[in-house]
């Protein structure tokens, strides 16, 4: 007897364990997905339609939606005026889903390109991805190069085993 229950609650280990990596893998592409959407929506300046994908803490911080998207637009009129767009952004899929306090947690990597005076620029930054919903709905926070404990200060919620990758210099390609 004691036999047949160490076997069952093994397989019952097995398969739970195998229908949360399954339901991982299904999530990652979903949070890739959406922060693609994301970054369509940025380049579009369709900036009502991002703020849907920022992470509801931020909007707070920032004073509301409309207060957002104003900022954001101000943002990006001040840099084509001084000369600098956005060319492209692409979202790298994330190699791990982190489980914390009824959500999914991730980084994605997001490759940049932005025209600059006298040439473009390539970057990467990092986004932290979190759903509330088991991975079908996704907001984003961009860590503007933070680290994990700094951002830890002004946002609880965010696991410590998130892993954020070291800040990366920008490549300038003169023109």
């Amino acid at each position: 007897m004691k036999y047949l229950l160490t076997i069952f609650f093994s397989l019952l280990t097995f398969f739970s364990t195998a229908q949360i990596d399954q339901a991982d893998s299904i999530s990652l592409g979903i949070v890739e997905k959406q922060g693609t959407e994301m970054a369509k929506l940025l380049l579009a300046k369709d900036y009502k339609a991002f703020a849907k994908y920022t992470y509801q803490p931020i909007i707070e911080m920032t004073g509301g939606e409309e207060k957002m998207i104003e900022l954001i637009k101000q943002s990006f009129d001040q840099m084509e005026t001084g000369g600098y767009s956005f060319i492209n952004f692409t979202i790298e899929k994330p190699l791990t889903i982190v489980h914390f306090n009824n959500t999914l947690q991730c980084a994605l990597i997001e490759n940049i390109e932005m025209k600059v005076p006298k040439g473009r620029l390539t970057s990467k930054s990092t986004l932290i991805g979190i759903s509330s919903d088991k991975g079908q709905n996704w907001t984003f926070i961009d860590t503007h190069g933070a680290d994990l404990k700094t951002l830890q200060k002004t946002l609880s919620g965010l696991s410590n085993d998130l892993v954020i990758p070291e800040k990366q210099q920008p490549v300038f390609f003169k023109e």
